[in-house]
């Protein structure tokens, strides 16, 4: 069971930066392989940041059901 101090809207926030910061990181080599005349599979910029914003919101849930 989750902790005391769990707050479910703290690992909202978490993966909703996760995901913006991710998304961010992954629009820059898209625009230089763009520049490049090198197209990258549009699934990456999809997938990559949901599962990094997924594991940090994970990390963050796990970090607080161990503490109680």
């Amino acid at each position: 069971m989750a902790g005391d101090s769990y707050d479910p809207k703290i690992t909202i926030k978490k993966f909703l930066i996760g995901w913006a910061t991710s998304l961010i990181g992954m629009i820059f080599p898209f625009t230089i392989s763009y520049v490049n005349e090198y197209e990258w599979p549009a699934e990456l910029l999809i997938y990559i940041p949901i599962v990094i914003a997924s594991l940090i919101a994970f990390e963050n849930a796990w970090k607080h059901w161990n503490k109680g």
